[in-house]
């Protein structure tokens, strides 16, 4: 039995909707059977993005606070009965189950666990604190920490200086075949050709600091004509509506809601914009940079001056400010030819960086250490 593919649990918060969801998709999708045996665990059995045939699929169907022990309980029956090689857990509040269920549990196998967004900007007060003593605890029955970025990596170091030399940075694979050819199917809106677009995709939560871009495109608007689309769903919608009346901008801003396919909306963008206080490294960024879009980011801690060559493949700004990230947006609908120039290198260093073959290759080395 040795040459037999390695039994791998991945347990992640759900499947739909986020950038450690759709990490979690593609990696079982790619995973090569010959070497690893998947099986998925979802803390919520909220499912949009693919998940292949051969993957079993179970769910702690987590609905409320108080389902929290039971939760725990039914992943440590879980593990005892699949008894895997290796368990990756995909994002922190998977990783604090993870952990807690490990405890007692009647086989110990390999454990690694991913992070994907900035811990220290997560939560505040006695949330942060803890979150923080959970988290802790967890890192102790980590065999491998993994950060989604090389900033991500150093600020897990700096914030949690236990875990110094543990963390392992792997990018996040993207499969820019399968981006490519949903580009090209219907999009739930369609532009008319007589405005440019400028996209934004992602959850309509505080961290994104969507209010921030609409105040930035409103001061647009006052020089040239656009159009803003915004995909995603969150909390912040309705903050998020009652802004775009108040900047008056109604007829020129969409909130087009999740998207399963968000990528036939990107191809119809002139560029992106990511107006984010935090990240860890954003995949709507790097998949829009992938259909060959320049992007105007923030330079946020952490990721995307990891994805963006200032000046080369889009612009970075500060984060929080409007004026920086507004006249960013104005440059770059003033400029057609540079915007061409920016596309092309986007693209070609995009699927370069994160191509699914180099990235899946380290991901499998990793899980079969």
């Amino acid at each position: 039995m040795a040459n037999r593919p390695k039994k791998l649990l991945v347990v992640a918060h759900s499947l739909s909707s986020g950038g450690a969801e759709r990490f979690a998709s593609t990696l079982l999708c790619h995973l090569s059977r010959e070497r690893f045996s998947p099986e998925l665990c979802l803390i919520k059995p909220n499912v949009t993005y693919p998940v292949p045939t051969d993957v079993k699929v179970s769910s702690l169907d987590k609905q409320h606070p108080w389902d929290l022990p039971r939760s725990i309980l039914r992943l440590r029956h879980l593990i005892e009965a699949a008894r895997p090689d290796v368990i990756l857990s995909t994002i922190t509040y998977a990783s604090q189950i993870t952990g807690t269920a490990l405890t007692g549990c009647a086989c110990r196998p390999r454990w690694i666990g991913r992070y994907g967004n900035n811990p220290s900007l997560e939560k505040t007060g006695l949330a942060r604190l803890a979150n923080d003593s959970w988290s802790k605890r967890s890192h102790r029955r980590m065999d491998l920490v993994v950060a989604n970025s090389k900033g991500l990596a150093a600020g897990l170091e700096d914030y949690y200086p236990h875990l110094r030399g543990r963390v392992r940075t792997l990018y996040s694979p993207v499969d820019f075949s399968r981006i490519e050819r949903l580009s090209r199917e219907p999009a739930a809106l369609t532009n008319d050709g007589r405005s440019p677009v400028i996209l934004s995709v992602g959850r309509l939560i505080r961290q994104k600091r969507l209010d921030l871009l609409i105040e930035c495109f409103s001061r647009v608007q006052a020089r040239h004509a656009a159009r803003l689309w915004i995909c995603g769903e969150g909390p912040e919608r309705s903050a998020l509506e009652r802004a775009i009346v108040q900047r008056d901008v109604r007829e020129s801003v969409n909130l087009l809601g999740f998207q399963d396919n968000p990528f036939s909306v990107m191809r119809q963008a002139s560029f992106f914009v990511l107006t984010s206080d935090f990240e860890g490294l954003p995949n709507a960024l790097i998949e829009a940079q992938g259909l060959g879009l320049p992007a105007v980011s923030t330079r946020c801690p952490y990721g995307p001056d990891e994805i963006i060559e200032d000046g080369k493949t889009g612009l970075l700004t500060q984060a929080g400010d409007v004026d920086e990230i507004t006249e960013s947006i104005q440059s770059l609908l003033s400029a057609p030819a540079a915007l061409k120039r920016m596309s092309n290198e986007a693209q070609r260093l995009a699927r370069a960086r994160f191509a699914l073959d180099t990235v899946l290759q380290q991901w499998e080395e990793a899980l079969l250490a």
